[in-house]
């Protein structure tokens, strides 16, 4: 393992955890009360499975350009 490979990993662990969360509560929202049904919008099952999915894409953006700065 050389120096380049060897950054803090366990510094990012909460914004790891960040997304997976977000990522399986948006996937949950949207599969308990929102696939098959005629009113996905309307129960608000979309929208907040839409929220978290964003949430999920911008910390998992975060993340990466973290990354990327640390191995400049």
């Amino acid at each position: 393992m050389d120096g380049r490979s060897n950054f803090n990993w366990y510094k990012k662990i909460p914004l790891i955890l960040a997304t997976l969360v977000s990522v399986l509560l948006g996937g949950f929202f949207l599969l308990r009360n929102g696939l098959g049904k005629e009113n996905v919008v309307a129960n608000n099952t979309l929208p907040i499975a839409v929220i978290f999915f964003v949430i999920s894409a911008i910390s998992s953006n975060i993340l990466l350009s973290l990354m990327r700065k640390r191995h400049k």
